[in-house]
């Protein structure tokens, strides 16, 4: 059963030719009408990487402000900041002149060996202490605090109460044979070791089993 159209009708062929819409016809159309083609695609492509590149500029300046704030300092930070330094030195100063004194100390005690032992050898080859210290060439020696280490020979030597030889809280002389010290940072020194001004000394007791720090003595 065949198709009957009107003579009219679109879908009639009645031996006229039907005009069909070219493409670009078709375009300008769906522009018209508000339709999107394939060639509105380029310029929302271009819209779209114009809003990229604005996105990366504000994102560049954002970051660029964000580092500027971090960098810097206000007044209130670098009060906060000079405030704890202060306290951190207050806190560390004690400590640090504590270690400067046990090093002296200790670089005291050990010039008092070794000046010893020198006496020793001079001991043994003499028979007798030396005069001083220029007789082992010990003349210029000075201890830790820019002094001459004081010695003393103490044969001969009143050793009582009213002598020079150094002597305990107990006026007890510490030596037999001579005394080797240093009147310690202060530079003062008294001849019993009671006195405050002896307590910093570096010095040899007990004939040389001791050498140390007179307060601790």
């Amino acid at each position: 059963m065949g198709s009957h159209f009107p003579r009219d009708s679109p879908g009639c062929f009645s031996g006229q030719r039907v005009a069909f819409d070219s493409p670009e016809s078709v375009r300008a159309k769906k522009i018209q009408e508000g339709t999107p083609s394939a060639g509105s695609r380029p310029r929302e492509s271009v819209l779209r990487n114009d809003r990229t590149r604005r996105a990366s500029r504000i994102l560049r300046t954002y970051r660029a402000r964000r580092e500027s704030h971090r960098l810097g300092f206000t007044l209130l930070e670098l009060t906060v900041v000079t405030m704890i330094i202060g306290t951190l030195a207050t806190l560390v100063a004690p400590s640090v002149q504590g270690v400067r004194v046990r090093a002296q100390n200790a670089a005291a005690t050990t010039d008092i060996r070794v000046i010893e032992a020198e006496i020793a050898v001079y001991i043994f080859e003499n028979r007798e202490p030396p005069v001083s210290l220029a007789a082992i060439g010990r003349a210029g020696i000075i201890d830790p605090w820019g002094l001459p280490y004081v010695y003393n020979p103490l044969d001969g030597e009143k050793k009582g109460p009213e002598g020079n030889a150094r002597k305990d809280k107990f006026l007890v002389p510490l030596n037999s044979d001579y005394d080797l010290y240093s009147m310690g940072a202060d530079g003062e020194s008294k001849v019993p070791l009671s006195p405050t001004v002896s307590h910093d000394d570096i010095l040899r007791a007990l004939d040389g089993a001791f050498v140390g720090l007179a307060s601790d003595f």
